[in-house]
C-alpha cells in the first residue's frame, strides 16, 4: 500500500512539474511576443507583431500579402516612378511604372519567373506621355494623344486596347494636361471631380455638344470650383469619395496626401464603445501608423502598399488604430 502511494506521489509531482512547465513556457513564449510588439521599430516589424499569433482580437490582426519578394527593379523604386499599382486575381500584382514599362510582380515565392525573381520588368511598346486614373482604373495616355485602357485578359496577361474617344467625357477628361485623375464622373449629369497636377481636387461641370460635320462631340467646361484644396491636408497625390445619398453630395473616403494617408473613420470614446444609444462620432482622421512608419512606405496603393523592404501589406490596414503601447 506504501507502495502505491508513493508511486502515486511521484506521479503526481511529475504531472504537475510538466503542467506547471508547460505554462511557464506558455507565459515566457507570452511575455516575449509583448515585448517584441511593444518594440516594433519598423512597420515591416509591427505587422510582423500583430499578426494572429500575437494578437487577440481580429480587429487588429494584420499579415503580408507578399514578404521575402525577390526584384531588384522593385528595391530601386521610389514613390515618384510607381504610377499605380492594379491587382489581378493569380497572386500577382501589375505596378506601372514611370518609364514606360510595368512589373509583373507575384506575391507567390512558390511562383517566382525564369530570371528567379518574383517579379519580371516588361515595356508596354507605347510611347507614354502619361499614366492617369478613373476612379479605379489606369488609362495610358501616349505621345500622340491616344488614350489605352489596361486589360488583364483570362490568362492574366495584360494587354493595352485603344479607346473610342469620339463620344467620351472621360476621354476629354483625361487628355488634359493639367488633370491627374478623375476621381468620380457622373455622365447623366455632366458633372465630375478630378485631381490636378497643383494637389487639389476640382468640381467640374461640362458642356456636351453633338458636331455633325465632325461626327463627334464637343465638349467644353462649363463650369470649375475647388472641391478640396491642398493647403487643408496638403497636396493630394490620390482621392477615393463616396456619395452621401442623405446630404447629396460626395465626401472623402480615403486621401493620400505628402503629408499623411487620412480617412473617413468613427473616433472610439469610452462611452461609445460602452453604451449602444450612445454613436461614435465620424470624421476624417490621420492614420496613426502611417505618421509613426511613413518612412518604412514606399507607395500607398487603393488596395496594396509597397513597404521599403519590397514587402506589400493591404492598404486598409492604415485605418487601424496605432497599438496603444506604441503611441508615445
Amino acid at each position: 500500500m506504501k507502495k502505491a502511494f508513493k508511486v502515486i506521489g511521484i506521479i503526481v509531482i511529475v504531472i504537475l512539474v510538466l503542467v506547471g512547465g508547460i505554462f511557464g513556457f506558455r507565459k515566457i513564449k507570452e511575455v516575449t511576443m509583448n515585448n517584441e510588439r511593444r518594440n516594433a521599430k519598423t512597420l515591416m516589424e509591427y505587422v510582423k507583431t500583430h499578426s494572429y499569433e500575437y494578437v487577440d482580437d481580429s480587429k487588429d490582426e494584420m499579415s503580408f500579402r507578399g514578404k521575402d519578394l525577390k526584384c531588384v527593379p522593385l528595391k530601386d523604386l521610389k514613390n515618384e516612378n510607381i504610377k499605380g499599382v492594379i491587382r489581378t486575381y493569380n497572386e500577382t500584382l501589375i505596378i506601372l511604372l514611370d518609364d514606360s514599362s510595368y512589373l509583373s510582380l507575384s506575391l507567390d515565392n512558390e511562383k517566382i519567373y525564369s530570371n528567379n525573381q518574383n517579379c519580371n520588368k516588361i515595356d508596354t511598346k507605347i510611347k507614354v506621355k502619361d499614366i492617369k486614373k478613373y476612379k479605379e482604373n489606369y488609362y495610358i495616355v501616349s505621345d500622340d494623344n491616344k488614350i489605352y485602357y489596361i486589360i488583364i485578359n483570362d490568362n492574366y496577361e495584360v494587354a493595352f486596347e485603344e479607346m473610342q474617344t469620339e463620344y467620351d467625357l472621360s476621354s476629354y477628361i483625361l487628355l488634359k494636361d493639367d488633370v491627374q485623375s478623375i476621381v468620380e464622373l457622373d455622365t447623366a449629369s455632366n458633372i465630375g471631380i478630378v485631381l490636378k497636377n497643383d494637389g487639389s481636387l476640382y468640381k467640374q461641370e461640362y458642356n456636351a455638344n453633338y458636331n455633325s460635320d465632325a461626327s463627334k462631340v464637343i465638349f467644353s467646361i462649363k463650369k470649375e470650383e475647388i472641391f478640396l484644396p491642398n493647403d487643408e491636408y496638403g497636396n493630394i497625390l490620390n482621392a477615393v469619395l463616396y456619395y452621401d445619398y442623405d446630404k447629396k453630395e460626395y465626401e472623402i473616403r480615403t486621401l493620400v496626401t505628402d503629408k499623411g494617408y487620412y480617412y473617413y473613420g468613427e473616433v472610439e470614446t469610452e462611452e461609445c464603445v460602452k453604451y449602444q444609444d450612445i454613436k461614435c462620432e465620424k470624421k476624417i482622421l490621420e492614420s496613426e501608423i502611417y505618421k509613426k512608419f511613413s518612412k518604412d512606405i514606399k507607395y500607398i496603393g487603393d488596395n496594396y502598399t509597397i513597404l521599403s523592404d519590397n514587402s506589400i501589406i493591404e492598404t486598409n490596414y492604415l485605418t487601424y488604430s496605432l497599438d496603444k503601447d506604441l503611441r508615445n
